[in-house]
């Protein structure tokens, strides 16, 4: 198994290289290199395998890349649907290039926004239910979910204190429509 980085020079193109990868999403955080390329290694021979890891904190993020010598074996693994790693059912897709994947709209230059897909609102009066939540939030542009999550009075995360408080007071209040 090669270690993750460019194709050596005159070995296999990016492109081709892309058709024999494959994303592993799901990942436990105890799953390694080694552990990927070993139970891939089962449908075919694994050029790469390896566990993303956040460069801020050094854990595992979650998700990998298993590369195969023949492409046939992606369209085998990614046709079986479920798979098991370290006691975790993972999910295995074609990995599609960071440049042909869609940005979520965000305004230019705002880079926290364009990563952003879910958003935390605290605060929200009984009377909030779905259908409120999302349409408020529909007002500013299109809502794949919104879940309001009742927990009995006293569980949960601690309330932020400062500017924070005050913004998230604001937002519940806009939602409940005060």
């Amino acid at each position: 198994m090669q270690q993750p980085g460019p194709p050596p020079p005159g070995g296999p193109s990016t492109s081709s290289r892309q058709q024999n990868k494959v994303f592993v999403g799901g990942l436990s955080w105890e799953t390694t290199d080694e552990k990927l390329a070993t139970y891939f290694g089962n449908f075919g021979e694994v050029t790469e395998a390896f566990v993303s890891f956040d460069r801020n904190t050094g854990r595992p993020r979650g998700f990998g890349f298993v590369c195969f010598a023949d492409p046939a074996v992606v369209d085998k693994v990614v046709a079986q649907g479920k798979h098991h790693i370290d006691r975790r059912e993972v999910e295995a897709k074609k990995a599609v290039p960071k440049e042909e994947t869609p940005a979520p709209a965000a305004p230019p230059g705002d880079a926290a926004a364009q990563k952003t897909r879910k958003i935390f609102v605290g605060g929200l009066a009984a009377s909030v239910d779905d259908a409120a939540l999302r349409a408020y939030f529909e007002r500013f542009g299109g809502v794949e979910d919104a879940v309001v999550i009742c927990r009995p009075r006293g569980a949960g995360p601690a309330a932020p204190a400062g500017a924070r408080a005050r913004a998230a007071a604001a937002a519940a209040a806009a939602v409940r429509g005060r």
